[in-house]
């Protein structure tokens, strides 16, 4: 009996010290560990894939063809406001841009007068009275649901970008525990005030050339905002 009683406490202190190294591994999880997770993940999504479910998203690529068709990038933006008008006369629900116009279109054309240096007043007083480029891409996203995207910056940002999105929560404030955006690349101003929502593009950590986890949300000094 004593021996019996030996064993067993020898048993379960190998099963504790067992139980509490693997609770270890599990909350340092260094990365040969994570790394052999995601590999048997990866393993079991070849044997046997999830079901492809259509959904109703559609990707409007600026491929090679598109380019011969339309000249090279970047387009101007009354190009790009057709395009917005066109989607929401085919009922888009929602129209999303992972890309950010920071700066004004050169191509309108009083910014395209401007470069050429001709020094002729009518000429330059028929031009003032065309539409800007920006302006019309802004009435094209003011009339339909467009989200913009918000890039990151190494260069501190001139101003913070607008908060399009309300948050309500409960319990503790969620502004720390989110990743900060940092510096912000923003869209122009007459751009932000038209659109419907704004996202930030960050994709989250990148692992062996996956993405495998992407933020909900991100923050922009006490501000939320939400992942395109």
């Amino acid at each position: 009996m004593r021996k019996t009683s030996r064993m067993s406490s020898s048993t379960w202190v190998i099963a504790l010290c067992l139980l509490f190294g693997t609770i270890g591994l599990r909350y340092i999880d260094p990365p040969i560990i994570s790394g052999a997770r995601s590999a048997v993940y990866d393993a079991y999504q070849r044997i046997a894939p999830r079901l492809y479910e259509p959904a109703p998203v559609r990707v409007v690529d600026i491929d090679d063809e598109s380019l011969a068709e339309f000249g090279q990038w970047p387009w101007p933006r009354t190009l790009v406001a057709q395009l917005v008008d066109k989607l929401n006369e085919l009922g888009a629900a929602s129209i999303v841009f992972d890309m950010v116009f920071a700066e004004p279109d050169r191509m309108s054309p009083q910014n395209y007068f401007s470069e050429l240096s001709i020094n002729d007043t009518e000429l330059e007083n028929l031009i003032s009275e065309l539409p800007d480029n920006d302006q019309v891409l802004a009435m094209s996203i003011a009339n339909a649901p467009v989200v913009l995207g918000i890039g990151g910056s190494p260069i501190p940002p001139v101003r913070a970008p607008l908060l399009k999105t309300g948050f309500a929560h409960g319990g503790s404030n969620p502004i720390n525990l989110v990743s900060d955006i940092g510096n912000a690349i923003v869209n122009l101003e007459i751009l932000e005030r038209a659109a419907t929502g704004q996202g930030s593009l960050a994709i989250g950590s990148v692992q062996g050339g996956l993405v495998r986890r992407i933020p909900l949300l991100q923050r922009f000094g006490d501000q939320l905002f939400p992942t395109l």
